[in-house]
């Protein structure tokens, strides 16, 4: 089966979606400007699919897959590529996990074929689990010295309470340390089918071969029903929850905000926009509110944050501890004066034009056309790449201060906050 991208904006217009009988969808985007392609493997597996006993195994998965197969060392699968000019790399999220091979367009076929076999035929050897299990390990440790990232892991934890969006994608020191060679082989018999994956193709190749090669490559492999998606739509807390945690740092971190919808809602685009009104760029209405007038923030950003089940809507920042408080006081603020200062034609085209550009940006290189590609098509909605920019252009100030009263206006917000101090936190 065939699917064709007809009404998707440049780069994407003609982007070719081929499903093989098992599942396995490829997605071709050819383009002959610059000599290079991107080739990725996108699989609906993340950190979101673990029980307690095995978090972080999908960011395991992840170090190990490229570690050998029966007919390919480590080494070897590196040098095939480094040999001829590539790169190769891997990334684990909450929904998914991607692997992914940069490399000059001669070399296009040993690229496909090292992924190909990488992704069916891992062994997972002993010793490479060993070293690799040090390596996690000492990641973990840099990200409990990080104040941003201990800032997000207990923020998330608290507002997605009881659903599986509040869990640490790498781990934990615990289960990282008896985390086995079965525990990953059955890990990847349970997730990596065809039918939970897909690969793209993006940059100067010539469609026809790569087709024949990938199909040729992945057609044996039987169908198999991918696993449910895990129900994220678990009870979240009705009383917004305010920690405070201490780290050797000298500023305050904080972030601030509540669960609203996900991927599929009719208003993702509408809450991307009112983020980008509130804090995108310097002549945002936030910025120069609280750090050019107030001056209670040193830096401000809001984002809207949307998953499969759920979405986030925060703001993040930093400010000296002097200020803090009163800077979480001044957004809720300035949110809650919302429809009395609604927002205005001249900040909505300020925010169209900055996330146009920054989407057609983010699709100028085949490494990032591939990216968006994967990441929508892997969990069902690659449509959006056909009505993301229109949508933008179609929004109007009414429609944002209606998205507004849906999912902001009236709701108190969740805080968390990474303060000066001895390691350790409390909740407030």
């Amino acid at each position: 089966m065939i699917e064709t991208l007809t009404e998707a904006p440049h780069p994407f217009k003609g982007t070719e979606i081929h499903t093989l009988p098992n599942g396995l969808k490829i997605i071709l985007k050819s383009d002959p400007t610059v000599p290079v392609v991107a080739l990725q493997a996108w699989t609906r597996c993340g950190a979101i699919d673990e029980s307690p006993a095995i978090y972080g195994i999908s960011h395991g998965l992840e170090h190990m897959v490229f570690k050998g197969t029966p007919t390919r060392t480590a080494g070897e699968i590196t040098r095939a590529i480094e040999a001829n000019g590539g790169s190769m790399n891997a990334a684990t999220q909450l929904e998914t996990t991607h692997y992914y091979i940069d490399t000059p367009s001669y070399s296009v076929k040993t690229a496909i074929d090292v992924l190909a076999d990488t992704l069916q035929n891992p062994t997972f050897p002993q010793d490479e689990l060993e070293r690799e299990r040090l390596v996690i390990l000492e990641e973990i440790h840099r990200r409990d010295d990080s104040p941003d990232a201990t800032l997000w892991d207990e923020f998330a934890a608290h507002v997605f309470r009881d659903t599986p969006y509040g869990i640490k994608v790498i781990g934990s020191v615990d289960t990282v340390s008896i985390m086995s060679r079965t525990d990953l082989q059955r890990y990847f018999k349970a997730h990596y089918m065809p039918a939970n994956m897909c690969i793209v193709v993006a940059g100067d190749f010539r469609k026809g071969p790569v087709l024949k090669q990938l199909t040729k490559l992945f057609e044996s492999q039987p169908y198999q029903k991918p696993p449910n998606t895990p129900d994220a739509s678990g009870h979240l807390p009705v009383v917004p929850k305010r920690t405070v945690i201490e780290k050797p740092v000298q500023l305050n971190y904080f972030a601030m905000g509540i669960p609203t919808v996900g991927f599929g809602d009719h208003d993702l685009v509408g809450l991307d926009l009112l983020a980008d009104v509130l804090c995108g760029g310097a002549s945002a209405r936030f910025y120069q509110k609280l750090r050019e007038d107030l001056q209670v923030v040193l830096s401000i950003a809001c984002d809207y944050i949307p998953f499969q089940q759920r979405g986030l809507f925060a703001f993040f920042g930093e400010a000296n501890p002097e200020k803090a408080q009163e800077a979480l006081w001044r957004i809720t603020e300035e949110m809650d004066n919302l429809r009395k200062n609604p927002i205005l034609k001249p900040e909505l085209a300020r925010a169209k034009a900055r996330m146009k550009s920054e989407w057609l940006h983010g699709s100028e290189t085949p490494h990032g056309q591939a990216t968006t590609l994967g990441s929508l098509s892997v969990i069902g909605h690659i449509d959006l790449i056909n009505t993301y920019l229109a949508q933008i252009d179609a929004m109007k100030p009414s429609d944002l201060m209606e998205v507004y009263g849906r999912h902001l206006e009236g709701n108190a917000f969740f805080s968390t906050m990474v303060v000066p101090g001895k390691a350790g936190k409390s909740a407030e």
